[in-house]
């Protein structure tokens, strides 16, 4: 018997949809288990699915997850909001490939304490009102120091996200890669920062330190560390993936032309 758990963005036609699916799984001697779920079923919008890999972080290893989009772009979804009955059906009858993205592994120094989080997008430090500098190691070298609005690191996952917005490369989702994008850099005559988007493989570090963190936004994927401090912040792809399945298609090239294109 499968178990699997339901998780819904709360307007009228998820709340809907939810239950017409949770009824016609349990029909089928499906059970519903929100402690350990095999499925995580997912209807809303990026966001949502987001917040959903963060409530299994701790059991991505034996759980996978699935959407249908009744949020906006829905680039982590396979399904529309028309498409209640096909999932169903899918669920139901179809066999799946399972697609293995890794996460961000985020460690925060400060204060002789540490902090680990996962991003499943993206690690995003920023300053709106005023320049940000942020010296950057990568595996302990001395790279570059940054100066602008501030710097976002994110997973193949992530590189459609904030990162485009950035003018980052669109990063297929299985590739194990860390993209770093500047956010608004500054270069003069007598600041350089490299101001391209640089891609490295899953074997680099990378390090972060200011003294303008305290003043500084950081966040990870859609909350922000609270209160952060002075001190420096390591970057790394993690060994733990979040398992998106698809029971149709999955084209990365055709998603992209999908739904930034079409």
């Amino acid at each position: 018997m499968k178990k699997f758990t339901i998780y819904s963005r709360t307007d009228n036609f998820s709340i809907n949809a939810a239950q017409r699916i949770r009824e016609e799984l349990e029909a089928n001697a499906w059970i519903n288990d929100d402690v350990n779920p095999e499925f995580v079923i997912v209807i809303g919008g990026d966001g949502k699915v987001l917040r959903a890999i963060h409530r299994y972080l701790n059991q991505l290893d034996k759980t996978k997850f699935v959407a249908l989009n009744t949020g906006t772009l829905g680039f982590l979804t396979d399904y529309n909001s028309k498409d209640v009955n096909l999932l169903i059906d899918d669920l139901l009858t179809k066999d799946y490939q399972e697609e293995k993205c890794h996460l961000l592994e985020v460690n925060y120094f400060y204060d002789d304490k540490k902090e680990q989080h996962f991003c499943v997008n993206e690690l995003r430090v920023e300053h709106r009102f005023r320049t940000l500098e942020i010296n950057v190691a990568i595996d302990n070298q001395d790279f570059e120091k940054t100066f602008g609005n501030g710097l976002c690191i994110c997973s193949p996952l992530g590189s459609t996200a904030y990162n485009r917005s950035l003018g980052g490369p669109l990063v297929e989702r299985t590739i194990k890669a860390i993209t770093i994008s500047e956010i608004a850099p500054i270069n003069t005559r007598n600041i350089r920062t490299l101001l391209n988007p640089l891609i490295l493989d899953e074997t680099h570090k990378i390090s972060l330190e200011s003294q303008y963190f305290e003043s500084a936004y950081i966040g990870i994927d859609y909350y922000s560390i609270k209160k952060p401090k002075a001190g420096k912040i390591e970057v790394q792809l993690s060994p733990k993936c979040v398992n998106l399945i698809h029971f149709r298609e999955n084209s990365f090239l055709k998603k992209i032309k999908e739904k930034f294109l079409d």
